[in-house]
């Protein structure tokens, strides 16, 4: 009797195949996915036109001026020059040295915008266009307080000289109040605790803004007042102050039938709680409303799987630094129907994560950046109260990667390029397959995330998502790349995957915003994987559509709103999945 037991549970164990526990796998992953996407990043531009020049050099104008070289004036001598002005010839001596090679290159820039060659002859119009087009340089650059001006009194040496008339900050404030708040604010959005005497750029005021309005629920605005010293301004932000807690409730049906078709989840955050624009986040879900019955025919035993999960997080800016820690739990329970009884197959994720991200580039159109990442994370699996070992991973590494973003007034691009690598750090473990050359701990890949959206002079915008992965090596269940769902290739129920170690899924939608944030969209997605291990025997490859709704209803405190039916378009003979499917997710802001 024990060994028929034991052999029921052995098969038991065989049944909850790898597809199952690759779903289980991406609910952990899509439930962290949306709670970390409830606090929005915001992105800043302050400058919505770019400045440009008009016109070329004029080299046949009458009179004109031999000229050989056009360049600043020297650190001495603009100090002197803005002295003369009445400015602190102290603090523009040491404002000009810390910039004036950024000036000189955007004067290079500027010249070699015209084509100016040395030797030119020049008259007063092609004199005044280098004088525009200079400023339009500086402007364009950030520093929008900050203008050129010619100095030369005589051509005769064949030469123009600029002076660049710095524009300084003298004061920067919160709602114009000097409090231990504001001031740990402003310390934490621009990195540092005095900007007085620095020149102002736009470039650094957004970065600081997308801080303060990360952690703000109404919208930051920012004005420039003249200062009572000459040459430099005051920078008043005005922001409303208010209850520094966010919360939101949403239910969707996007779990899997054997742990919980419908989720719902609770998220929490808080913001600006200390001061310096950290916010703390809270995440609770679990399955709810129906359960899925399993009913075994030799005893009439009736059971339900269920599934639980949990994400922390928290961020806090300095700078044009993030520093970001992330924290998952996912727990969850299938009923596996063998030939004498029901067995509770039950497995545990977790994993961590500590980034640090750096923006080094910035300007009216593009946001370039880097990060660094630790992570580790562990499963456990259980068959009733056996823990299967073969199931067992613990693993942790590195992911180092960039992100660029690109935004004009109809188009936005983004794109994140990444290498993800494990390590033994954290007490990591060798892979249970490794043995058998079947999967590594030491694991490599390389995933690459492409958004791209272009909004039409109707209401009607395009939106293409691309997600692709490449395993440098043999890639554990956790790692494979896998489509079939509403997070990757709709029209799918997402009760199985493809899977495989390398894979790429191409998303198509196109909107049509019929009134104010609401919209009916039509979507069309592909997706395929390579060195599978799935079980599929045909092509690898997932093509289907959707049409939905979404939205958002303002009148009832941010009820928000995705809606669709989607169907498969093809897919390999032995792939199952409903023929039509209904997915939505509603969630209600307070």
């Amino acid at each position: 009797m024990r060994t028929l037991l034991s052999l029921s549970m052995v098969c038991a164990a065989l049944l909850a195949n790898e597809t199952n526990l690759k779903n289980e796998l991406n609910n952990e992953e899509i439930r962290a996915n949306m709670a970390s996407s409830f606090n929005e990043s915001s992105n800043i531009n302050l400058l919505n036109e770019k400045p440009t020049s008009e016109g070329k050099l004029n080299l046949n104008e009458t009179p004109c001026f031999k000229i050989d070289k056009i360049s600043l004036l020297s650190e001495n001598e603009v100090a002197s020059f803005n002295a003369s002005s009445g400015a602190d010839e102290a603090i523009i001596r040491e404002a000009y040295n810390k910039n004036y090679s950024k000036f000189n290159s955007i004067l290079e820039a500027s010249l070699n915008k015209l084509d100016f060659k040395p030797g030119s002859c020049l008259g007063k119009n092609s004199i005044n266009l280098i004088i525009n087009s200079f400023n339009n340089e500086i402007i364009k650059s950030g520093y929008i307080t900050s203008s050129a001006s010619l100095v030369t009194k005589s051509l005769k040496d064949a030469k123009l000289e600029f002076v660049i008339n710095l524009g300084l900050i003298d004061n920067i404030s919160i709602n114009e109040l000097d409090s231990q708040r504001n001031r740990a604010s402003l310390f934490s959005a621009f990195g540092e605790y005095s900007h007085k005497n620095k020149v102002a750029n736009i470039r650094d005021i957004e970065q600081a803004l997308e801080s303060l309005q990360n952690v703000s629920k109404n919208d930051v605005s920012i004005k420039f007042l003249p200062s009572n010293r000459a040459g430099f301004s005051n920078i008043v932000i005005t922001r409303v102050d208010s209850f520094p807690l966010k919360a939101a409730i949403s239910i969707d049906n996007l779990g899997s039938k054997q742990s919980g078709k419908y989720q719902g989840m609770l998220n929490l955050s808080t913001l600006n709680l200390l001061g310096f624009n950290e916010i703390f986040s809270f995440s609770r879900g679990k399955d709810i409303f129906k359960k899925y019955e399993v009913t075994n025919k030799f005893n009439g035993t009736t059971d339900h799987g269920a599934s639980n999960n949990y994400y922390y997080g928290f961020s806090i800016p300095f700078g044009y630094y993030m520093l970001e820690y992330e924290k998952s739990k996912y727990d969850y329970a299938q009923i596996i129907n063998a030939a004498y009884n029901l067995y509770t197959y039950k497995g545990r994720s977790e994993s961590d994560s500590l980034s640090l991200a750096y923006t080094f580039y910035r300007d009216s159109n593009f946001k370039n950046s880097a990060y660094v990442k630790l992570f580790k994370r562990k499963n456990k699996n259980y068959l009733e109260d056996y823990e299967l070992d073969n199931q067992a991973r613990r693993n942790a590494g590195y992911e180092v990667g960039v992100k660029s973003s690109w935004n004009s007034y109809n188009q936005a691009f983004s794109a994140k390029l990444a290498y993800k690598k494990g390590t033994g750090i954290f007490n990591s473990q060798p892979d249970p397959l490794e043995d058998s050359g079947e999967a590594t701990s030491r694991f490599a890949l390389i995933n690459l995330n492409l958004n791209y959206k272009y909004k039409f002079e109707l209401p009607l915008s395009y939106d293409l998502n691309i997600n692709a992965r490449y395993g440098l090596n043999k890639l554990s269940l956790q790692d494979k790349f896998s489509i079939g769902g509403y997070h990757s290739v709709r029209g799918f129920d997402g009760e199985s995957s493809l899977v495989g170690n390398h894979g790429v899924s191409v998303r198509n939608t196109l909107s049509y915003n019929y009134y104010k944030s609401n919209s009916v969209y039509a979507g069309l997605d592909a997706g395929m994987v390579r060195a599978a291990s799935s079980g599929i025997k045909d092509k690898n490859t997932l093509a289907g559509y959707a049409i939905g709704l979404r939205g958002s209803i303002k009148a009832y405190n941010n009820l928000s709103y995705d809606i669709s039916v989607s169907k498969p378009l093809y897919k390999p003979k032995s792939y199952e999945t409903k023929s039509t499917n209904v997915n939505f997710i509603i969630s209600y802001e307070f």
